[in-house]
């Protein structure tokens, strides 16, 4: 095994990987099935794994969600330095999210809560979009699309009485306040250099 030099550490990036229902994809019950499923399982999980174990040497931070906790490989649960526990509160305006430091959720552990404005997350996220089971061939490309393609936001709008035009303009303010500094500046010479 080779240590990394100090010229190699420092030209590292860190990399933040998201994964959403990570349980279909590490299932901490993949060893009851049997047949060649099962073997699929098992290399899933020994690949996502080493990937897991490996994390913190390659600069990589992880956060993944699960229904529930025991979801997850033991082992995964056992390396997790922070659980998140949110809580929509009164008309879905606002979110609480509930954290402990470790691996366990215990009063000891917990922390001060985080709350943050939930519509901009109705934005960009797609309830309804189901997550599909971990690909180990070919290469993954990065979708994008519109909030208005968002059928999670559209019915959250609708549901509170948005017609197509104020969904439209809304969806535009919303956009404006979630881009990142280097989008925002691309959005304005756009706007400017438009008739």
């Amino acid at each position: 095994m080779r240590t990394l030099t100090t010229e190699e550490l420092m030209a590292r990036h860190e990399i933040f990987f998201a994964g959403d229902e990570l349980w279909r994809w590490i299932d901490s019950r993949c060893g009851m099935m049997e047949g060649s499923k099962a073997k699929t399982l098992k290399v899933q999980n020994r690949i996502v794994t080493n990937i897991l174990a490996a994390s913190r040497k390659a600069f990589v931070t992880i956060a993944y969600s699960a229904q529930t906790f025991g979801q997850i490989d033991k082992r995964i649960r056992d390396v997790t330095d922070f659980i998140c526990y949110p809580l929509l509160m009164g008309d879905n305006f606002m979110c609480r999210v509930t954290v402990f430091k470790g691996s366990k959720a215990a009063i000891g552990n917990i922390m001060p809560d985080i709350r943050f404005y939930a519509e901009p997350m109705f934005a960009i996220y797609n309830t309804y979009e189901v997550v599909e089971e971990l690909e180990q061939a070919g290469k993954t490309k990065e979708l994008t699309r519109r909030i208005t393609d968002n059928p999670a936001w559209i019915k959250y709008l609708r549901d509170r009485g948005f017609t197509d035009k104020r969904i439209q303009s809304y969806s535009e303010q919303v956009l404006r306040g979630i881009m990142r500094p280097p989008e925002k500046e691309e959005e304005m010479k756009r706007e400017v250099s438009e008739p």
